[in-house]
Order: C-alpha cells, then structure tokens, then sequence
C-alpha cells in the first residue's frame, strides 16, 4: 500500500515537473503579458506549479483559448472583495491583540517561589 502511494506521488510530481516547465517558459509569457522578460521571477513559482499543476494547466488552457470578445475576462481579480478583507484585517488585528492585553492573566505579585522536587522514584541519573 506504502509503494502505491509513494509511487503515485512521484507520477504527480512527475506530472507537476513537466507542467512547471512548460507553463514557466512557454505558457507564462502568453497567458500574463506583465510576465514577459521577468525570469527571476519564474523561478519563485516553480513550488506552485508543481504542487497545483491541474489547477494551473487548466487555468493556461482557458486563458490560452480566449478569443477577443469572448464573454470569459481573462483575469480579473475581485478589488471590492479584496479591499473588504484588508479592511476586516485593519479592524480585526488590533482588535484581537487589544483584547489579548486586556484578558492576559497576571502573576500573583506575593506568592513566595518554591522549588520543585524531582518525582519519587526518578533517582540520582534523573538530576543534573
């Protein structure tokens, strides 16, 4: 069972290697025209395209078959999503370190230290 698995990881990564290629000097440059010239930056995604190379293919096959006027935009990040999340991010953050201070417990300023014990039984190899 142990090999089967091993063994089908090394075909998805296989797989992923391959892709990684392919999309990384063929595919990027025509799918994202910014990408053009960029290969420093290339190499930051090779991890990425290997791991999620079904997800990758199918996103460069879409955006490779687009026709102008096609009624799927080829990328178009959601910017009012975003900037809900950033702004739920500025309040939430603060928020939650605010309300970590306010809640901390405190060490009880009297309290006399003690010293603990080694457990009965542990012997003389336990101590330093």
């Amino acid at each position: 069972m142990a090999a089967l698995i091993v063994g089908a990881l090394t075909v998805y990564a296989a797989a992923g290697v391959f892709n990684a290629c392919a999309f990384l000097t063929v595919g990027i440059g025509r799918v994202s025209p910014a990408a053009r010239g960029s290969y420093v930056f290339r190499a930051l995604l090779i991890p990425g395209c290997i791991l999620l190379w079904p997800y990758v293919l199918i996103r460069w096959l879409v955006l490779e078959t687009l026709r102008e006027g096609s009624p799927l935009p080829s990328h178009q990040p959601p910017l009012r999503v975003q900037q809900g999340f950033a702004l739920l991010l500025i309040l939430a953050v603060p928020a939650a370190l605010a309300t970590a201070v306010l809640i901390r417990q405190q060490p009880p300023m009297n309290a006399e230290p003690v010293q603990v014990a080694p457990p009965a039984g542990a012997g003389a190899s336990a101590a330093p």
